[in-house]
């Protein structure tokens, strides 16, 4: 199978990683995290600008996509989550009409934030 990840030198990414070894993994990223596997791709790019990361994307074909990368943390501010969300969406319209059929996504932390924030935690 072939596989689109995320934030894969991240904790949970890393750990993704470890058992993805009988796929192929294309693996988007600011950073390789050390990287020894044969079975992944890495692509230096920046999640918030499309034209790094779309062709690849689509020249890749995924089956699935993992996605686990949230920039910009601990800094929770309304306009960063905006702008995570955002190429988020624009990530999920890449794989969608490369194909993919399967998308994995974690949540983006701001809403625990805000409970935090009003008491509920």
């Amino acid at each position: 199978m072939r596989i689109l990840l995320t934030g894969g030198s991240g904790f949970i990414g890393t750990h993704i990683l470890s058992i993805l070894e009988d796929h192929q993994v294309l693996l988007l990223g600011r950073e390789e995290a050390g990287l020894q596997c044969s079975n992944v791709t890495y692509h230096k790019c920046d999640l918030s600008n499309t034209k790094t990361w779309g062709n690849q994307i689509r020249d890749f074909c995924p089956n699935a996509g993992i996605h686990l990368a949230w920039g910009g943390l601990p800094d929770y501010s309304f306009p960063r989550c905006l702008e995570n969300f955002n190429f988020s969406i624009s990530l999920i319209n890449v794989l969608a009409s490369a194909g993919c059929k399967t998308i994995f996504s974690t949540g983006m932390c701001w809403e625990a934030n805000n409970l935090y924030d009003v008491g509920f935690l």
